[in-house]
C-alpha cells in the first residue's frame, strides 16, 4: 500500500482563525490535486 503525504509549513495569524482556516483549506485543495492522501498541518 502506498500513502502520499503532504507536509505543510505555513505562517499562522494568531489573531485571525478564519484566515488560518482559509489558508489551510487552500493548501489541502492543492495537495489533493497533486495526489496527497494525507495532509499534515501545523
Amino acid at each position: 500500500m502506498e500513502l502520499n503525504l503532504a507536509l505543510v509549513q505555513m505562517r499562522i495569524a494568531p489573531s485571525d482563525p478564519i484566515l488560518n482556516m482559509r489558508r489551510m483549506e487552500e493548501f489541502i485543495r492543492k495537495a489533493k490535486a497533486k495526489g496527497a492522501d494525507l495532509v499534515i498541518l501545523p
